[in-house]
């Protein structure tokens, strides 16, 4: 009868300890470090526009990207251009624009020289350039709209996302909250998203019972 106990007691903590492993493996699946893309999932475009450029054709316009990765957190700048979707950067933190009408080069885009225009608000941006393989979209644009600029100000917000999946359809979506990136309710994706934990669990779990039951097998031979 002792012998039975501590054989259980023996099997108990080896089970306590593989679904910790299990656990711990799980939930560190989904994470992405540095440029590698977590298996299960694939990088797609993700870019903004600035729909009404256009109409100030006097200014030239910068974008700054605040991008952090492990190595170091840094501004990055860039010119706008009227028609193009400017790529976003893995570990895009926060964007804000500026606009000017004096005439400046690359050399010339470094955060000093970017203090006395008129710069926007900084917004809030989270990176959507990586999603499982189960999920169609190809393409993520988030479109910005300037209200108003001054010598001093640019007034700018968040106006909508496109997106575009696999099948060629393309889905806008307004901002109605500038915290949160409007997103499309898809249920199929979302459930073969969560069809691999369930059938990853399955796997484990399977494999813990052989465990289990090898090992009491050879404590009672």
């Amino acid at each position: 009868m002792k012998v039975k106990t501590k054989n259980l007691i023996i099997v108990s903590s080896y089970t306590s300890y593989v679904l910790l492993l299990t656990f711990l493996f799980i939930i560190s699946i989904p994470n992405v470090h540095a440029d590698i893309i977590s298996r299960g999932y694939h990088g797609i475009e993700h870019c903004f526009q600035v729909s009404n450029l256009n109409e100030y054709p006097e200014y030239t316009f910068i974008s700054r990207s605040f991008i952090t990765n492990i190595a170091e957190s840094v501004w990055v700048n860039e010119f706008l251009d009227n028609n193009a979707c400017t790529k976003f950067h893995r570990g895009i933190q926060k964007l804000q624009i500026c606009a000017t009408k004096d005439k400046i080069n690359v050399q010339e885009l470094t955060d000093a020289n970017l203090q006395d225009k008129a710069c926007s608000n900084v917004l809030d941006i989270k990176f959507a350039g990586i999603v499982r393989n189960s999920n169609p979209t190809q393409r993520v644009v988030d479109v910005l709209s300037i209200d108003e600029i001054t010598d001093t100000s640019l007034d700018i917000k968040k106006f909508k996302v496109i997106y575009t999946y696999d099948s060629g359809k393309v889905e806008e979506l307004p901002y109605t909250n500038q915290d949160i990136r409007p997103a499309v309710p898809i249920p199929s994706v979302i459930f073969a998203g969560r069809m691999w934990i369930v059938l990853s669990i399955g796997a484990l779990l399977a494999i813990i019972f052989i465990i289990i039951w090898k090992f009491i097998k050879r404590k009672n031979e």
